[in-house]
């Protein structure tokens, strides 16, 4: 994931010519992304907004496209370690047709991006 992550930031500051970014502020961008804002299980929907915000923001320091950043942040729907958004986003009904899931979720995603930029 981090790999993926670093790989979509650099090609985005690339693409969009921002040149005063360091390399060690692209890892730290990275790292922080890809531990998805340390956000805990049982963080509160407040506290949980408040760091994809902040993911936003960094997102928005590479001049990202839509898609591009429903992408990378739909990654994490399907990342096992994070299934536990869905559930919450779900209210913890079980849904067994995952295709559905992740496409709710990424129309989810794509709310709530559009949301933070507006």
């Amino acid at each position: 994931m981090f790999i993926y992550i670093l790989n979509i930031l650099n090609d985005g500051a690339r693409k969009n010519k921002i040149n005063e970014l360091s390399n060690s502020e692209i890892i730290n961008d990275t790292d922080y992304i890809s531990r998805l804002a340390n956000i805990k299980r049982g963080s509160d929907i407040k506290s949980f907004n408040s760091k994809i915000e902040d993911i936003i923001e960094i997102l928005d320091k590479y001049k990202l496209n839509r898609n591009d950043r429903i992408e990378l942040l739909s990654k994490f729907i399907v990342y096992n370690d994070y299934n536990w958004i869905i559930e919450n986003a779900h209210d913890n009904f079980y849904i067994k047709r995952k295709e559905k899931v992740i496409i709710d979720s990424i129309s989810m995603l794509e709310n709530m991006l559009m949301k933070a930029m507006f």
